[in-house]
């Protein structure tokens, strides 16, 4: 077993354990390519599960599978990738297939391959997000793990022949958090929206994420005293028609929102100053496996 990089990049390796150190090529590249060759070798037939240990210092990283041939430097590699998004490490396949994974977390994939399939399971701390990428023949073997990182930190890789459930475990929110959607708001918006609102690391702080025509993003405040939304970040794709209208009430609660709350666990109802009133439904989420593509990974 041993890792393979082929980057002129200072790291140390002992064992399944590879230590990523400061380098000038995070400054030109920004992105560091590992494969892990197993004792047994690639990956033919047959289910194969690893999991990836991350202790990394900070930055974006990225697992997957790959071949020996499609392996390389950067952007020059191709393969099946989890981050948060499912893409072949240069261009998106789906979006937002699950959280983005964090600078100390554990990663499970199993692959599954058969003569008609390649099946690829995510496990994300010991939580099953279910099959990423369900691609049929021909594809490439055999395959190998493939980590990717943009900055120092450990990555230490285990292998299992214990298989965890493979069952899609979505996320169970409470309160205000959640992915939200309305039909509209009235007398001021005829058009869907949604939103997204996670809690944050503050005190009665959470993160909210819009998107009306563009994505706008913001921190609501949610005390005894009453609700608040900074303005945050926004794209700038150009709206018309009602989405504007949307995108024009988003921006307006940065001044006009008194309170937000839910009724029972499926309804959130945004109330402002002047006494308009969205009621938003909870989304129930769905997982596609990304089945098709048109990526270099795939002959």
């Amino acid at each position: 077993m041993s890792w393979k990089i082929v980057d002129d990049h200072p790291v140390t390796i002992t064992g399944s354990t590879l230590k990523v150190l400061p380098g000038e090529m995070f400054n030109l590249y920004r992105k560091l390519n590992a494969l892990y060759i197993p004792s047994g070798g690639g990956f033919d037939s047959g289910k194969h599960f690893f999991e990836v240990h991350f202790n990394m210092e900070s930055g974006d990283v990225s697992v997957g599978v790959t071949s020996e041939k499609h392996f390389g430097s950067g952007y020059g590699m191709t393969g099946l990738m989890y981050h948060s998004n499912l893409s072949d490490n240069g261009s998106l396949l789906q979006g937002g297939f699950g959280p983005q994974i964090g600078l100390k977390d554990k990663v499970g994939i199993l692959v599954d391959l058969t003569d008609t399939n390649l099946k690829v399971y995510v496990i994300l701390n010991d939580r099953s997000l279910g099959l990423a990428f369900d691609i049929p023949p021909p594809f490439p073997k055999p395959l190998f793990p493939v980590v990717t990182v943009k900055d120092p930190g450990e990555v230490t890789i285990t292998q299992s022949s214990a298989i965890p459930s493979l069952d899609y475990q979505p996320t169970v929110y409470h309160g205000i958090e959640g992915k939200w959607t309305t039909t509209g708001v009235p007398g001021v918006v005829n058009c869907s929206f949604s939103v997204q609102i996670e809690k944050s690391d503050q005190p009665d702080e959470y993160h909210a994420s819009f998107s009306a025509g563009n994505h706008i993003s913001g921190t609501l405040k949610k005390t005894d005293k009453g609700c608040s939304l900074s303005s945050g970040m926004s794209t700038m794709m150009l709206v018309t028609g009602e989405m504007a209208n949307a995108e024009n009430f988003v921006h307006s609660l940065s001044s006009t929102l008194k309170d937000v709350h839910t009724v029972g666990n499926d309804t959130l109802n945004l109330i402002t100053t002047d006494g308009k009133t969205a009621t938003f439904k909870r989304i129930v989420e769905v997982r596609e496996p990304v089945k098709k593509t048109n990526s270099k990974f795939l002959p």
